[in-house]
């Protein structure tokens, strides 16, 4: 186990073991070790490359920091977050792809009606990183190969 960066964001191996698994044994160790409840969310870092390869907004010269990767909890949350990916958000996007998604806030997600809905609506069901954030974890977990050389990419 090791921190990636001073954000909470770690990078482990659990051989054998599901994302799902993976995520409630690493809650109920927060909960047991701290006696605090916390919402885990769990991806491999292949799903995450993958993501990231598949980008939607791939080569628009947007910057990396105001463009989020989403990662839903579960199903559920997914469908809920494609369901405000049909809405028009004016100059902010947002694209769904499975239980990942992509959310482009121009102004940054303090003033982001999309990010507003997207917290409002999921919650803790879903989790965002932005993706400059994202090719930093890539890389600290050592696959750089994996990392598209897209609008985050450098």
């Amino acid at each position: 186990v090791r921190t990636v960066l001073n954000s909470g964001n770690v990078v482990f191996t659990m051989p054998g073991s599901s994302v799902g698994t993976a995520a409630r044994r690493i809650a109920t160790g927060v909960a047991t070790t701290l006696g605090v409840s916390s919402a885990v969310t769990v991806v491999s870092l292949e799903a995450l490359a993958v993501q990231v390869r598949r980008e939607p907004f791939a080569g628009t010269g947007r910057d990396a920091s105001r463009l989020l990767v989403l990662m839903c909890r579960d199903t559920p949350s997914a469908k809920r977050l494609d369901v405000l990916a049909r809405r028009d958000w004016g100059e902010e996007e947002l694209s769904v792809d499975g239980t990942f998604g992509c959310a482009w806030c121009p102004q940054g997600i303090a003033s982001s009606a999309l990010w507003k809905a997207i917290n409002a609506e999921l919650g803790d069901g879903v989790t965002a990183r932005n993706r400059a954030t994202i090719d930093r974890i890539l890389r600290g977990a050592s696959v750089p190969s994996m990392i598209d050389r897209g609008p985050g990419g450098r």
